[in-house]
């Protein structure tokens, strides 16, 4: 299943290995997955999402694929599982704002995956569904995770292309974007792999789904 429609904004980059330490933990089993929850009470023994239901029909829309097109060389960035739908259902409720289920996103990928290269070699560049699925991932292949399990509790979001990111530095870098006020904008920019919620970065290109499927295809031929 595949979450996949032109948006307004996305971007997939490779790069900045040499700026991080890997922090995150290995994906562990369900059963044993941390339940982020900013805080506040843990919604982790009931389905509370209806996960199709709550995407934004206006913005996305959901089509039925094979697994070569998920997979293959014209390999979709954003492949929505049942594994994934599971994992929203824990950690995201309709009794929460949007900034919250937002925030809960960004901790439980930050407290279940890694950044790291270890699988990238046997599947070429990732898609969401291969992140999960190895719990590891680079700037780009973290972003697209983020981007499918936000979109699938109807928050709008997004890939960028970071060229200087909040420090001054030039990097090659990538995360998500939602449509969501923060304190520096608009929009709020969520960078797994820097372990930053809202971060300031200086120079972004966005980018629409239609960029992302062509550089996802294009890098893995």
């Amino acid at each position: 299943m595949l979450i996949y429609v032109p948006d307004k904004y996305a971007s997939d980059i490779r790069g900045i290995e040499d700026l991080f330490e890997e922090k995150k933990q290995p994906l562990r089993e369900k059963s044993q997955r941390k339940i982020a929850t900013d805080g506040e009470e843990e919604y982790s023994s009931a389905k509370y999402f209806d996960v199709l239901g709550s995407i934004n029909r206006s913005e996305y829309d959901v089509a039925i694929i094979d697994k070569g097109m998920a997979s293959g060389r014209m390999k979709m960035p954003f492949v929505f599982t049942e594994e994934i739908a599971d994992i929203v259902e824990d950690i995201c409720s309709p009794k929460f704002s949007d900034g919250k289920n937002a925030k809960n996103i960004y901790h439980w990928m930050c407290e279940n995956l890694k950044f790291g290269f270890r699988y990238l070699g046997e599947t070429e560049y990732r898609n969401s569904s291969e992140v999960l699925d190895t719990g590891e991932g680079v700037c780009g292949e973290t972003a697209a995770l983020y981007n499918v399990m936000a979109r699938s509790v109807g928050i709008n979001s997004s890939f960028v292309r970071v060229d200087v990111d909040y420090r001054g530095r030039h990097v090659n870098h990538a995360c998500s974007m939602i449509d969501m006020k923060g304190e520096h904008g608009p929009t709020t920019l969520v960078d797994v792999t820097y372990n930053e919620y809202d971060v300031n970065h200086k120079e972004i290109t966005p980018w629409d789904d239609a960029e992302a499927f062509k550089y996802f295809t294009m890098i893995n031929k």
